[in-house]
């Protein structure tokens, strides 16, 4: 839907003198001949936030990645898009109900709503059209559609009924977008506040906290790859 990753492209320094054919087989007689660097993996930007509201979607409405999510994935790895944390949480709350992946549109707008109702400090107003949003609906009190960036286009919850489930539903749907965001913050941002909180000294619960990102990252392996094994089925300790 938004595309995943640009191609990599090797990029020439300009300006390089034209080498003879003599000096290259000269440089190439050498011992101290330059090394190729060996090749890694390549380097991924992180999620962008379509991607990141795509894979909040994609929680609604598949069985599998939802259930893989519910084991790991923290609402507070939401913390920079906090309407996604309440819709996670929520989630959370609706899963035993309705079972991963069948909560009902109307049944999930409904707790969606009042749980934001109920937000203390209350959330904007944008942050409710970015869930609740929908062709002909009411976006939310004090909002004019077309007023703001988060009311141009369907919200979250419409999005995952009506676009996601007209997609033919593949068995890594919604796992890779996962592995990337739990990935991002759950291991690489959790390692680096970690490490800030580090800076003067040790922590107390520094070695549980390593471990849980270590297990973490241990746990992702299994992600991107045939599905075997997932995430459900190696709860975190003490999670």
């Amino acid at each position: 839907m938004y595309g995943s990753m640009f191609p990599f492209h090797r990029i020439g320094i300009e300006g390089d003198a034209p080498r003879s054919p003599a000096r290259t087989r000269r440089r190439k007689s050498t011992k101290g001949s330059r090394k190729r660097r060996p090749a890694g993996p390549p380097t991924r930007p992180r999620l962008r936030p379509e991607q990141v509201e795509l894979l909040a979607a994609a929680l609604i409405v598949r069985p599998r990645a939802a259930k893989t999510a519910a084991c790991e994935l923290k609402p507070a790895f939401f913390s920079s898009e906090p309407h996604l944390e309440v819709l996670w949480e929520v989630l959370l709350g609706v899963f035993p109900v309705h079972g991963f992946g069948r909560t009902p549109c109307d049944a999930l707008r409904a707790a969606v709503a009042a749980r934001l109702e109920a937000a203390s400090p209350p959330l904007p107003a944008e942050a409710g059209a970015a869930l609740l949003a929908a062709p002909d609906a009411d976006i939310g009190p004090g909002l004019e559609r077309g007023a703001n960036g988060a009311t141009w286009r369907p919200g979250v919850i419409y999005r995952a009924f009506h676009e996601l489930r007209t997609v033919g539903p593949s068995s890594l749907s919604g796992f890779r977008l996962l592995g990337r965001f739990l990935y991002e913050r759950g291991v690489i941002d959790e390692s680096r506040r970690l490490a800030a909180r580090s800076i003067e000294a040790i922590p107390g619960d520094f070695d549980s906290r390593f471990d849980e990102i270590r297990h973490r990252l241990e746990r992702l392996k299994w992600l991107g790859g045939p599905i075997v094994y997932t995430l459900a089925d190696h709860p975190p300790p003490g999670l």
